[in-house]
């Protein structure tokens, strides 16, 4: 049975033994506030995100440097943080600090001819002091931007002098990637609409053979990756943009804490109900047949005493949970069929169920055409639509390419496949807008997480690209979403809500959440919306339920269970 490492939506990694490290390289990253650095993180992986966090134990040999803004470089201390998404490297920043830095000579990859030697480099960069710091005063393989009227100049240096034919990765915000070769001067150049969000990754190869530590290696190969410090989001951009305020009345209406945090559940609200149902509440990265929920739970949100176990069902996370009619809708997701201490043997399901509270009996509806997980569903003129996600199984993962829609209102519905999607998503989420539908963010098969939207025309039945999130690529990734009163919302990784302008032509950040989470659900009950579930980066999974009472020009993010207290991960 194939073993299955995999964070909380995060890439599918099968083993570290691939062509190199299955991507996986050095990105540190600069977080500022009000133009300040205030966070510096190292992530070993396939972009700024975090990722396994025992690979983090194979930098063994690893140097880190802060950069002030006048030049002057001092080494950075930096501890591992493990939390339900993975791992990473947390730095401790210096004062006035303009640019981290970072290599590592990793050693010997490969078996039999493909040996290689590999050594990582890395920067992030404050853009205001790229014209003093872009060009590495350390690093033996650097990678030199620089910023003008929407071009982006890149020259590659070996020991400060040029590269020729060397490869350039360039990731937009929006997760698309470009590959160019730099020319006999070491340079390439492109044209981007915003240099935040931007990630940069050049390639040296040697066909030297050598020797480290008595093994024998058959080349040399040295990566080098950048980033660009700044603020994730542009924040409200018109007259018509939300402001965030504080409602005191919303403070008073408490709902107590869910039983167990979860990750990757279904909810939905059902009258004056709020059901969740499965989830992952084991330690990150560790999925097995005692660490996934099979429960039904709800709380009166009119009367919030206590949480309720309604009924018991399949073990099941990332699934997809709608209601419609008084009933609930459970949609896929995938099972964990080993135990604790046993490969991973995870497999996607296609079991659709209908949920009826006042029997509280589940009854079964035709399956899905295909197993399914990481994907979401929405309830639009009757029509249950299914978007997104991957099959787990004992073989590699597929990705979908697929959708379909169901009619809830037929006594003998049957699954209807859409156009094909034109993309390959998991771990994102989708609402409804306009008639149309609208399937944002998530993690691309290439590429790595994203923030483009797709929308479907159910009328046309045509696809189209909708506007992107405000942010980078990580803030689309476990997001969830919901149509308010005529308004989509969607409540994404760093800790913001995020409204569609009635124009569709932007994304505005209408509040910040008292508490961040992502892989969690999001609802509306009596004109507010209430997220449940999921988890934080930095505090792990989340108990408390928070609501964001959502008005004209005055929504605010209200937390509505006490703080959680001993709920950090466990690994």
């Amino acid at each position: 049975m194939k073993k299955y490492c995999w964070p909380i939506g995060l890439f599918m990694i099968t083993a570290l033994l691939a062509s190199p490290l299955q991507a996986h390289f050095i990105w540190l990253a600069l977080h500022t506030k009000a133009g300040q650095p205030t966070q510096g993180h190292l992530y070993f992986g396939e972009s700024t995100a975090p990722d396994e966090a025992t690979y983090l134990d194979r930098l063994t040999k690893l140097r880190l440097w802060s950069r002030a803004a006048a030049g002057q470089y001092t080494k950075a201390p930096a501890k591992k943080v493990t939390t339900d998404d993975g791992g990473y490297l947390d730095v401790n920043l210096s004062a006035g600090v303009g640019a981290l830095e970072a290599e590592c000579l990793f050693g010997i990859f490969g078996q039999g001819e493909r040996t290689m030697l590999l050594h990582y480099y890395a920067k992030a960069i404050a853009p205001e002091h790229l014209a003093k710091l872009g060009q590495s005063a350390r690093l033996d393989f650097d990678v030199v931007p620089q910023w003008q009227d929407g071009i982006l100049r890149v020259t590659v240096l070996w020991k400060g002098k040029p590269v020729p034919a060397s490869q350039l990765i360039v990731t937009d915000a929006a997760g698309d990637d470009q590959e160019l070769t730099t020319d006999d001067e070491g340079k390439v150049q492109c044209r981007l609409k915003k240099l935040a969000g931007v990630r940069l990754r050049a390639r040296r190869m040697v066909k030297k053979p050598g020797q480290l530590a008595g093994k024998d290696y058959r080349e040399q190969r040295q990566y080098c990756t950048v980033t660009f410090a700044g603020p994730t989001f542009a924040g409200p951009t018109s007259a018509d943009s939300a402001t965030t305020t504080t409602d005191a009345a919303n403070q008073k209406a408490a709902f107590p804490e869910l039983p167990q945090g979860v990750t990757s559940l279904g909810a939905a609200v059902v009258e004056n109900w709020l059901y969740t149902y499965g989830g992952h509440f084991g330690r990150a990265h560790h999925y097995s047949n005692t660490s996934q929920s099979s429960t039904l739970r709800r709380l009166n949100l009119d009367k919030p005493q206590s949480w309720e176990v309604v009924a018991q069902g399949p073990r099941l996370q990332g699934l997809a949970m709608v209601s419609y009619q008084g009933k609930l809708y459970r949609i896929g997701g995938f099972t964990a069929h080993n135990n604790e201490d046993e490969e991973h043997d995870l497999r996607s399901v296609a079991d659709v169920a209908s949920f009826d509270p006042a029997t509280r009996k589940w009854s079964a509806l035709p399956p899905l055409p295909e197993p399914r997980s990481s994907h979401d569903a929405v309830v639009v003129d009757d029509q249950l639509y299914v978007i997104g996600g991957w099959a787990l199984g004992s073989e590699e993962s597929q990705w979908h390419q697929t959708a379909f829609q169901l009619d809830l209102s037929h006594a003998n519905p049957s699954w209807i496949a859409l156009p094909q999607p034109p993309f390959q998503r998991r771990a994102l989420s989708v609402g409804h807008f306009q008639g149309k539908l609208y399937v944002i963010g998530g993690m691309q098969k290439q590429g790595g997480p994203t923030t483009k939207v797709a929308v479907f025309d159910p009328a046309s039945k045509t696809w189209s690209a909708g506007a992107p999130l405000q942010g980078e690529g990580m803030e689309g990734f476990g997001s969830a979403a919901w149509n308010l009163d005529g308004r989509l919302y969607v409540s994404t990784y760093g800790g913001r809500v995020q409204s569609l302008s009635a124009d569709t032509g932007r994304w505005e950040v209408t509040t910040e959440l008292q508490e961040d989470r992502f892989f969690h659900r999001m609802m509306a009950w009596r004109g507010n919306l209430v997220l449940v579930g999921g988890a934080s980066m930095q505090a792990g999974k989340r108990l408390a339920l928070e609501t964001v009472k959502v008005g004209a020009r005055k929504p605010a993010a209200i937390r509505t269970s006490p703080p959680a207290g001993g709920n950090a991960p466990t690994d």
